[in-house]
C-alpha cells in the first residue's frame, strides 16, 4: 500500500494531516508518496484486524472489596510492601470495632497528622461499620465479631503523613476471632497452627476496659492476657524484636479521674504485663496505647481516642514481613479444637 508523508523535519502533517507551513498537499513539495506495510505483531492487516470476531471474552479478575484471605494476601505481598497488625485478645474485647473505627477516622479527617491514602477492602470495612452506624441512637453501639472459621480476615488501609514528606505504608489488619487465642492458651497445636503471629510486624494485645472495670473479670482478663504471651513466647512466635502493643480499649468507660483505685490498678497491669515478657525477653519495643473507638461512657472522651497514636507506632520506618510460607489454620479443625481446648480450660480454673 501506499500513503502520503512529509521528508520535512518536526512537520505536523504526519500526525495531524496539517502542513506545518499550511500548504496545500498539491502544492508542498515535502509530501511524497511511500510504500508502507499495514501489517503489524499480529501479521495482520489493519482491515482484518476490524472484521476479526473473537469467539472467548478476555476475562480480568478483579478484588471485589472483601477482606482478603491468605492465599490473597500472598499474592499482594508479591506487588506491594505491607506491614501485618496481628490484633489478639478475648472475644468481644474490641478489635473488630477497633479496626473499622480507623476508616470512619479517615473518612472524617479526625488524624492530625496523618490521611487516607486508599484500601483495597473498603467494603470489608464499611461491613465493619454498619451495624454500628445504625445502632448509634441506641444505647450501645455494636459491632459484629468475626466468625471463628472465617478465613478472610485481612483488611488493607495504605496511609501517609499530612505533609507528604513520605511515601504511604500500606497496612495489612488481621482480624483473627478472639476465641482463636483463648484456646491457643491450653492447646499448644492450635497455637503454632497461627502462624501469621510468627510474621507479624505488630503484635498488638487489647485489654477489654470493661472488664477492668468490673472486678469480677479483671483478673482473668490479665491472666488470659499474660498466658496468651506465655504460649507465643514459647512456641518461638513472638520474639524480642517483635513490637508488642498493649491497647486498653473502651477508655471512655474508665473513670479515671474520679476513681484513684482505678489508676492505681491500671499501673499494677502495666507492671505485671511487663514482668510477664522480662520472663521471656528483656524488650524495649513495648507500649500502652489507650482507645476509645466510639466514646459512650463516663470519661469525656472524643470518639476515635487514641487511633492516631496507634497509627503513628505502626507507621514507623521498619522491615516488613512476607507471608510465603504461612500455612492458613484449617477452620474447621480449629473450631473442633476449640470446643475441646474450651472444655480443658474450664475444668483448669475449677481446680
Amino acid at each position: 500500500m501506499e500513503r502520503l508523508v512529509c521528508k520535512q523535519k518536526d512537520c505536523t502533517f504526519n500526525t495531524q494531516g496539517i502542513c506545518l507551513e499550511g500548504l496545500a498537499i498539491t502544492d508542498c513539495s515535502f509530501i511524497v508518496e511511500e510504500d508502507f506495510d499495514d501489517t503489524n505483531d499480529t501479521g495482520l492487516s489493519i482491515e482484518e484486524l476490524e472484521n476479526l470476531s473473537f469467539d472467548t471474552e478476555i476475562v480480568y479478575d478483579l478484588h471485589k472489596g472483601r477482606a482478603f484471605s491468605y492465599d490473597e494476601v500472598r499474592n499482594l505481598l508479591k506487588t506491594e510492601d505491607c506491614k501485618i497488625i496481628v490484633f489478639a485478645g478475648d472475644a468481644e474485647s474490641g478489635k473488630t470495632t477497633l479496626m473499622a473505627s480507623l476508616n470512619d477516622a479517615f473518612q472524617h479527617g479526625k488524624f492530625e497528622n496523618f490521611i487516607f491514602a486508599g484500601s483495597l477492602t473498603l467494603p470489608a470495612f464499611e461491613e465493619r461499620c454498619f451495624n454500628a452506624r445504625i445502632s448509634s441512637k441506641g444505647g450501645k453501639p455494636s459491632t459484629p465479631r468475626t466468625r471463628l472459621t472465617s478465613t478472610e480476615i485481612f483488611l488493607h488501609l495504605k496511609i501517609r503523613d499530612k505533609e507528604v514528606s513520605y511515601p504511604p505504608v500500606s497496612l495489612l489488619l488481621c482480624d483473627l476471632s478472639g476465641e482463636l487465642f483463648i484456646n491457643s492458651i491450653s492447646d499448644l497445636e492450635h497455637a503454632k497452627s497461627l502462624m501469621i503471629v510468627e510474621k507479624a510486624n505488630h503484635f498488638s494485645l487489647l485489654l477489654d476496659g470493661e472488664k477492668i472495670m468490673d472486678k469480677s473479670q479483671r483478673h482473668l482478663l490479665l491472666s488470659d492476657t499474660k498466658d496468651i504471651i506465655r504460649v507465643f513466647f514459647q512456641i518461638g512466635y513472638l520474639k524480642k524484636e517483635t513490637p508488642i502493643e498493649f491497647i486498653i480499649t473502651k477508655w471512655d468507660l474508665i473513670p479515671i479521674d474520679k476513681d484513684p483505685k482505678i489508676g492505681e490498678y491500671i499501673e499494677f497491669l502495666y507492671k505485671d504485663l511487663i514482668a510477664c515478657i522480662n520472663d521471656f525477653t528483656s524488650s524495649s519495643n513495648i507500649t500502652f496505647v489507650k482507645t476509645a473507638a466510639r466514646s459512650i461512657g463516663v470519661n469525656e472522651v472524643e470518639d476515635g481516642f487514641g487511633l492516631e497514636n496507634l497509627i503513628s507506632l505502626w507507621s514507623r520506618k521498619e522491615q516488613s514481613k512476607s507471608v510465603e510460607k504461612i500455612e492458613p489454620y484449617h477452620p474447621k479443625i480449629s473450631a473442633l479444637r476449640g470446643w475441646l481446648s474450651f472444655g480443658a480450660r474450664k475444668v483448669r480454673r475449677v481446680l
